[in-house]
């Protein structure tokens, strides 16, 4: 099991549930499930919603159940795009990884970005993955 494979499981899962058009919206390493295989799979659908229907009234987010810590500001508006993980408190951002290599740094830095249209997609992040992937393996 390596840290590319990981990567790779929990961004195709992500890619599945979007091309369903689904908002996990509580993507977490605590909601990553690992197989005994090695494989990871994304788990805990507690606050997933579909992006086509609405919010009830009397809402999971209504009720306090949201990780504020690690919800993208727009994920009420049910944006397919709030899935990409944002770091949030106080705007901060962690510094570049020892040993990070090139281009990770980069995708982690868009998926900030405030603006949830200017997020990758998972489909994108995974496509970008496989490159930077293809020209320095993550171990």
């Amino acid at each position: 099991m390596s840290k590319g494979s990981l990567v790779d499981d929990i961004a195709n899962g992500m890619v599945y549930l979007e091309s369903k058009v689904f908002v996990h919206r509580d993507l977490a390493a605590r909601n990553v499930l690992l197989h005994e295989n090695g494989t990871a799979k994304v788990g805990d659908f507690g606050l997933t919603i579909r992006t086509n229907q609405p919010m009830k009234k009397s809402s999971d987010a209504d009720k306090g159940k949201f990780p504020i810590k690690w919800t993208a500001p727009e994920a009420l508006k049910h944006n397919p795009l709030t899935d990409v993980m944002k770091f949030i408190e106080s705007g901060g951002r962690m510094s570049e990884p020892n040993d990070c290599p090139p281009g990770i740094y980069q995708l982690m830095q868009k998926a900030w970005n405030e603006n949830p249209d200017e997020r990758p997609t998972f489909k994108e992040a995974l496509r970008k993955l496989k490159e930077i992937q293809h020209q320095t393996p993550l171990v």
